[in-house]
């Protein structure tokens, strides 16, 4: 009877319970709805358009997707993705590489947008207002830029999501590009030529992907006719006047000594028009920097014999680095805008192997998985 008396007791005050819980909900984030349309959920959005680049560049997902299945560099033994390399019936839209780069630079789209709707209630410094608009706009142009390469037509949103949808309509090539040469036009006029933060986009950072952008833009799917209509449209003229434009400015310069620009020490130098930026938090720079951990020297230094092959030793080749180049570092992305032409100084540093797993092909084509260039 006692033990049932106290059986009774415990299910009244278990029922109970509920009753005394405190349910109010607790905000940890600081991020509210009625928070929107202040300076610091602004300033806040816009350096959140910045973080999705650190999943792509600097990370074997981009050098993957727009180095493979070039002549830039091929599949070797190890490795994974070699589909992207080999065009088999593996590789389409859904591919793991494809799929996770729509999802977070569609992701990263819409922070740009709903940091430029939010501008125009913003209260605050009107020029850097201005600055930070032209910033979102400059990478929401990076992102469409990137996904035009890999899928041609888009579904073109220049406003925030701000509903479920389960629709979506793919525009025309032209239009995209139309869209992102308005976006690098506005970050050019508005976007200084130093900012005072290092790592945030400028005004040379605009010019150059205005050059890359208008030689990149397809008008026809016939190589011949798409250069003819390119002149006609006067893209090869804009692409050197851009270009031209950020030789002229002053802010950048060629190194005296090419090794220089891959010193640990010397990751800000003169030849770097604009870098993206890694953090020591786990939770904004996701894997870190990892480019370094894809380039193994590939340059023939000497004859190569049939002893040297059979026992494995390292056959080194030349590669010419050209547009982009990654160097290793804990606190900086340095996937760097560049366009020049030399050959890199041999490097063994980054990943933790022998260099020498691949014995050299007899067919002289460079047989690591890595590559020592990295195009934007």
């Amino acid at each position: 009877m006692r033990k049932h008396t106290f059986a009774l007791v415990g299910a009244a005050l278990l029922v109970g319970l509920p009753g005394c819980v405190n349910l109010d909900e607790d905000v940890v984030t600081g991020l509210t709805p009625g928070s929107y349309g202040t300076q610091a959920v602004f300033e806040s959005l816009v350096n959140a358009s910045y973080e999705p680049l650190r999943t792509f560049y600097a990370q074997e997902r981009g050098f993957t997707v727009t180095e493979f299945g070039t002549d830039i560099f091929t599949k070797g033994a190890d490795g994974s993705h070699k589909y992207i390399n080999d065009y088999t019936t593996q590789l389409n839209p859904d591919a793991q590489f494809f799929r996770e780069t729509w999802v977070d630079f569609y992701r990263a789209i819409n922070t740009t947008n709903a940091a430029i709707d939010q501008a125009p209630v913003v209260v605050m410094d009107s020029a850097l207002k201005a600055h930070r608009v032209a910033e979102a706009r400059f990478l929401r142009a990076l992102y469409y830029f990137d996904l035009a390469q890999m899928y041609g037509p888009l579904t073109l949103t220049l406003h925030e999501t701000t509903s479920p949808t389960t629709e979506a309509t793919r525009a025309p090539v032209d239009s995209v590009y139309d869209a992102i040469i308005a976006d690098l036009k506005y970050a050019e006029a508005n976007l200084p030529a130093v900012q005072k933060e290092y790592g945030r986009a400028t005004r040379g950072a605009a010019q150059h992907l205005l050059a890359k952008v208008y030689l990149t833009r397809i008008r026809d799917a016939d190589s011949a006719a798409d250069e003819v209509a390119k002149r006609q449209a006067g893209d090869f003229a804009n692409a050197a006047d851009y270009a031209q434009r950020v030789i002229n400015s002053g802010q950048y310069a060629l190194l005296p000594r090419f090794k220089d620009v891959f010193d640990f020490a010397n990751e800000r130098n003169q030849e770097v028009i604009w870098s993206i930026q890694f953090t020591t938090d786990p939770l904004t720079t996701g894997t870190g920097n990892s480019g370094h951990l894809y380039f193994l020297a590939q340059y023939r230094t000497r004859v190569t014999t049939p002893s040297s092959r059979a026992c494995g030793m390292p056959t080194m080749r030349r590669i010419s680095r050209r547009t982009r180049k990654v160097s290793p570092s804990s606190g900086s992305a340095t996937p760097r805008f560049m366009s020049r032409r030399r050959t890199p100084t041999p490097s063994w540093r980054g990943r933790s192997r022998t260099p020498c797993l691949h014995p050299a092909p007899t067919s002289g084509r460079p047989h690591h998985t890595r590559t020592t260039c990295f195009r934007p």
